[in-house]
């Protein structure tokens, strides 16, 4: 906690227009205040640096849905100046490592599983984008770093790789483990120009004040024909915040826009990208999971898309 003044409660703007159309024909699918449950107690719950309950007050946070393309969202944002105070004060390294701990995200079984899912992903790039690079090394730049885990796998495997951090704590990180990573898009321009042949959004998209804006600059620095992977929570069917599941997908403060596949791939297309079916890459040495994997493949192509998805800009 540092010393700098701020006011006693976080302020809010609301979003008028849907994030994805710019309609302002939208319903409140679910609604209520912070200082009611079952959100104060799932909020109270979570580690955090410095809990946010009191300075959130009785605000009120409503999930909506646009009519005219589907696309649902948080109406509610804290104002930039809140926003910085939540990643400064509230999302401390401490805290954001006690929720690893909690959801045994820092467990072996699920550290190798991620691992694999990274490896998994930069096989896919490199085999995706050899017609563009000509032999030249792959350029990625991975937007919402986190840790750099998928930066440092990249650069293993000899690519060019560049991360976009916003989180203090987490920059600090990076620079530790000297992987490059920058707070914004324009510092990172700046520094290494443009002409990626990919770019990686995993569980990132969903955080964002707006997203359609920063997935048009991003396909303004891939060279033609670049990849695009986007993750995001499956928040299909989810229309209010009644459990602790519902909370995690459609989070007031961290899960601003909330996605299906089909709006997923609707918003990349509106920034200029089209979907894209994913290179064949097994990472196993399991021969039964080789053959489940491509069993997978071929359901999955019958279904509908859903929240990990690849595309190539037009």
């Amino acid at each position: 906690m540092t010393n700098q003044t701020k006011p006693e409660l976080a302020t809010f703007v609301a979003r008028d227009r849907c994030i994805a159309c710019g309609s302002e024909d939208f319903s409140v699918l679910g609604s209520g205040k912070f200082s009611e449950d079952p959100v104060r107690r799932f909020i109270d719950e979570d580690p955090w640096g410095e809990s946010p309950l009191p300075a959130l007050g009785d605000h009120v946070w409503e999930y909506a849905r646009c009519n005219q393309c589907g696309q649902s969202f948080q109406k509610w944002l804290l104002t930039p100046e809140w926003q910085e105070i939540r990643f400064r004060d509230w999302m401390s390294e401490e805290a954001i490592r006690e929720f690893e701990r909690e959801h045994a995200l820092d467990q072996p079984e699920a550290r190798l599983s991620k691992g694999v899912e990274l490896v998994r992903h930069a096989l896919r790039l490199e085999k995706m984008t050899r017609a563009l690079r000509g032999g030249s090394a792959l350029r990625v730049l991975d937007f919402g770093c986190g840790w750099g885990e998928f930066l440092v796998m990249s650069k293993l495997m000899g690519f060019e790789a560049y991360g976009i951090e916003r989180a203090p704590d987490r920059q600090r990180s990076l620079l530790n483990q000297g992987v490059t990573a920058f707070p914004d898009l324009d510092v990172a321009l700046q520094t290494v120009g443009q002409g990626f042949h990919a770019a990686t959004l995993f569980q990132v998209l969903e955080h964002l004040e707006e997203p359609l804006k920063v997935l048009t600059a991003i396909r303004d620095v891939l060279v033609p024909g670049a990849v695009l992977v986007l993750e995001v929570p499956d928040c299909t069917g989810v229309t209010g915040i009644r459990s602790k599941t519902d909370y995690y997908q459609i989070h007031p403060l961290e899960h601003i826009n909330c996605f299906t596949g089909e709006s997923l791939r609707k918003l990349a297309e509106r920034a200029g990208f089209k979907a894209e079916t994913p290179a064949i890459a097994h990472v196993t040495t399991d021969p039964v999971k080789v053959l489940r994997g491509e069993a997978k493949r071929v359901v999955q192509k019958m279904r509908t898309p859903g929240t990990n998805q690849y595309f190539r800009r037009v």
